[in-house]
């Protein structure tokens, strides 16, 4: 089996090179653009969250989430959602028309303030606090990391090693010095050969680039193009049956890829068809995070904490595309370095908007207009 996958994986790295019969190439008013194969999800009645807790392990040490608690149903509109998370091909055509150069595609000030680096990067220094914790509480953790080449280049690793010897003021002096903003012009990863595969679905995009290609793609198609709100991908990924994992009740680490895969990168979209969901969606559960529309919640109180608990409530607030960029978005499916409980399809996941990392990606909903 193991040899299975990979040999599909290679095959999906060849379907990227040769141009894969899925996506169909079109001419829009911007130029060349990819239109994703989409699956259709019926409206109606869906569970949502559940009532137990889920228990995780990250980096060594144990965690529970409750944010999904309690279970119950929502009335859902019906929708198309991209069967694959977008990939590099698809996002390579944004690019090339100019995306990051046009303002019409970054809607709110707040994202125009990001593309042209006037964010604190509010995203990327939470994050560097929270792993200075683990660090701190797990002090072989660092060394561990290094030695297994576990970090994204020599570089980073060294910046770590450096950090960890400040104090307190010292560290936040840093990061703010290393978090100065500056113009994007493209994803993070984009030229990082482990993940820039025509086929691989494209990472290093925060939720203000993620909104950015939705609306390009939109005029592009014609079509009401958008990020999902978490309850229209958690219908998807879990069915009206409240699948635990996208393709059933038990998970299987040759069905999606997570930590227990030990692939150790993203794969080619649609490489673990026994993954699939019944209606036929691929790799929801694994391979990468995927940006929503929906609002997690400030983490002045408590990083786990959420403003928006469920039961899930449309009308307060948590929908409001032009929420400021320190209240964070709420991420799902989990990736490619997370371990399976983190890819369970109730698992509510979160950042701020302007965070990117080579396990964050998107997938596109097309509703009605």
């Amino acid at each position: 089996a193991a040899f299975d996958l990979r040999a599909r994986i290679e095959a999906g790295r060849a379907l990227g090179t040769l141009g894969d019969p899925r996506f169909e190439r079109r001419e829009g008013p911007h130029g060349t653009y990819v239109m994703p194969p989409l699956v259709e999800v019926a409206g109606g009645r869906y569970p949502i969250g559940d009532d137990e807790p889920i228990v995780y392990a990250f980096m060594g040490a144990e965690g529970q989430a409750a944010a999904h608690v309690p279970r119950h149903a929502v009335t859902v509109g019906g929708f198309r959602i991209g069967r694959f998370p977008v990939t590099h091909a698809e996002f390579a055509c944004f690019l090339a028309a100019g995306g990051y150069e046009h303002e019409r595609w970054w809607a709110t000030a707040d994202a125009r303030a990001w593309r042209r680096g006037e964010l604190p990067s509010a995203g990327q220094k939470a994050n560097n606090r929270t792993w200075r914790k683990r660090f701190q509480d797990q002090p072989e953790l660092l060394r561990q990391m290094v030695a297994e080449e576990r970090f994204a280049s020599d570089e980073v690793a060294a910046r770590w090693q450096g950090w960890m010897a400040l104090d307190d003021a010292g560290f936040e002096a840093a990061l703010a010095d290393h978090g100065q903003g500056r113009l994007v012009t493209e994803p993070r990863f984009w030229h990082d050969g482990r993940f820039n595969h025509p086929s691989q679905p494209v990472v290093g995009l925060c939720w203000y680039e993620a909104r950015a290609y939705c609306a390009w793609l939109a005029e592009q198609s014609g079509l009401a193009v958008r990020l999902p709100t978490e309850v229209e991908w958690e219908a998807a990924a879990r069915g009206t049956e409240a699948r635990a994992y996208a393709h059933g009740g038990a998970f299987d680490r040759l069905m999606a890829n997570t930590l227990e895969t030990h692939v150790n990168r993203t794969t080619p979209v649609g490489a673990f068809p026994d993954g699939r969901t019944p209606e036929g969606i691929d790799d929801l559960s694994g391979n990468v995070f995927e940006w929503t529309l929906s609002l997690y919640g400030d983490s002045a109180v408590d990083e786990y904490e959420t403003e928006f608990p469920y039961p899930y409530d449309a009308t307060d607030g948590r929908e409001d595309a032009d929420a400021p960029p320190d209240v964070r978005r709420v991420v799902r499916g989990g990736a490619w370095n997370n371990a399976h409980p983190i890819a369970r399809t109730a698992f509510r996941d979160f950042n701020h908007p302007d965070y990117a990392n080579d396990n964050y990606g998107f997938r596109v909903v097309v509703a009605e207009r």
